[in-house]
């Protein structure tokens, strides 16, 4: 088992954190703010969307960071992980059209040895197509609700697959 760190700041604050983030982004504080220095290296796993531009990866070229295109986003960094969004996800069970891309996907992710993570499942229809899929990981109220991090103490340091269910481990959040 797995989790996800959402940003959650004081109501005092009276910001939404996606507020709080560019507010330091655009004074140069933004990385600062992001670092997570408390936890275990080895546990954490680094996001990024197809929002976020490669400032410091030395692979990253001009072309990508103008082009802004999700999937030379993965070819540039080679993603050691990748999400599918909620979008993909949230009723693949009945539409034959999401199964066909998730399928691509997890083709086209497995083809580079990168684990893939299905986000947003809320249904056992949907995690079981997932399943059938060969999606690696789900995250989703399915799974689980949001909860404190202290719930989380005694898990195990990584996800591991199970030999009676391949790819069956799920992730919270």
């Amino acid at each position: 088992m797995a989790a996800e760190a959402l940003s959650r700041f004081p109501a005092e604050c009276g910001q939404a954190p996606d507020v709080c983030f560019a507010a330091a982004h655009s004074i140069g504080l933004g990385d600062r703010l992001e670092l997570l220095d408390r936890l275990p290296v080895g546990r954490v796993l680094l996001e990024l969307s197809e929002h976020d531009r490669c400032r410091t990866t030395t692979r990253c070229d001009t072309r990508w960071r103008r082009s802004g295109s999700a999937l030379r986003h993965i070819v540039v960094t080679t993603p050691d992980v990748i999400k599918l969004d909620r979008s993909l996800v949230d009723g693949v069970t009945g539409d034959p059209v999401l199964r066909t891309l998730v399928r691509s996907l997890v083709d086209f992710g497995h083809g580079f040895d990168a684990t893939v993570v299905a986000e947003g499942v809320e249904t056992a229809a949907d995690a079981a197509t997932l399943l059938a899929l060969d999606v690696d990981l789900g995250q989703g109220w399915h799974f689980g609700r949001p909860g404190p991090a202290a719930d989380l103490a005694d898990c195990p340091p990584r996800a591991t697959r199970s030999a009676s269910s391949p790819r069956a481990a799920a992730a919270t959040g």
